[in-house]
């Protein structure tokens, strides 16, 4: 009997990229960093903010946090562009409906899949989450 799904969230149980490039690049353009979505999947989507934000000239780690926290302010504006892995949330609810735990275990940030979850609907089928947030050294660590 299966005990605990352990799920991937950016990518895997939700698709973001697009929601998470258009807020980067709102929240980079406000200081005057020009990046486009080609360049932001091709390039940076998965990558640590702040190897990322060091790649597209921000030098200053508060500056980068700032962007960062900014983005996250703007991350709502597009969840409109966030999908569901509908089948992979199915079996998940099949399988928690048969006593299996459901957790998140991703790199994200947790206010970012929190946020995504509400919108989704889907924080109620969510038993943990264990993020980037809960580790000592962030991606691309082993340990994150």
């Amino acid at each position: 009997m299966i005990k605990l799904i352990l799920l991937d969230f950016d990518g895997t149980l939700v698709d973001t990229r697009s929601a998470n490039g258009l807020a980067y690049i709102e929240a980079l353009g406000e200081v005057g960093v020009g990046l486009t979505m080609d360049e932001y999947l091709n390039q940076y989507f998965g990558m640590h903010c702040m190897e990322f934000m060091t790649r597209v000239g921000i030098k200053s780690g508060e500056e980068a946090k700032r962007i960062r926290l900014r983005k996250v302010e703007i991350y709502p504006k597009y969840f409109d562009s966030v999908t569901l892995n509908k089948p992979l949330w199915q079996w998940c609810m099949m399988m928690r409906n048969m006593g299996a735990k459901v957790w998140i275990v991703s790199t994200g940030h947790i206010d970012n899949i929190r946020n995504v979850m509400r919108y989704l609907n889907i924080e109620n089928g969510i038993d943990a989450i264990v993020s980037g947030d809960d580790v000592t050294h962030p991606k691309p660590n082993p340990e994150c």
